[in-house]
């Protein structure tokens, strides 16, 4: 399912008019995690990780919007039901690259003003 939506996305932005208009977007961004129905004894807490990378938005009002995206994400484990007095804690990162391919309509707003509204949806691999 994802492979066709991605060959969808990457036919659609061959499609555009060439007087599509094309911008280079940037991302930088915090995440936070967290980890629900953890089991009894063990405390489970998110912290605070980083992302960025850039994209391609390709075309005027229907637009489609490749890119890049690396993404580190990081918990604490705190088990305590082997040893309550003596608890052990573990940190668990993730480095991940991300691959989105957006399919997008522009809502409101001017692509020369500071703010826009847009609807977007799409798979990222």
């Amino acid at each position: 399912m994802i492979k066709k939506l991605f060959i969808v996305a990457l036919f659609a932005a061959f499609i555009i008019p060439a007087n599509a208009q094309i911008e280079l977007k940037g991302l930088v961004g915090f995440n936070f995690s967290s980890l629900h129905n953890s089991p009894d004894g063990q405390n489970v807490s998110g912290k605070m990780g980083y992302q960025f990378g850039a994209g391609v938005l390709i075309g005027n009002k229907f637009y489609v919007e490749p890119g890049i995206q690396f993404v580190r994400q990081t918990m604490d484990f705190e088990i305590s039901s082997l040893d309550p007095s003596n608890p052990s804690t573990y940190e668990i990162s993730e480095n991940l690259v991300k691959i989105p391919v957006y399919l997008g309509y522009h809502l409101l707003g001017s692509e020369d003003g500071m703010f826009a509204l847009r609807i977007f949806a799409g798979p990222a691999m």
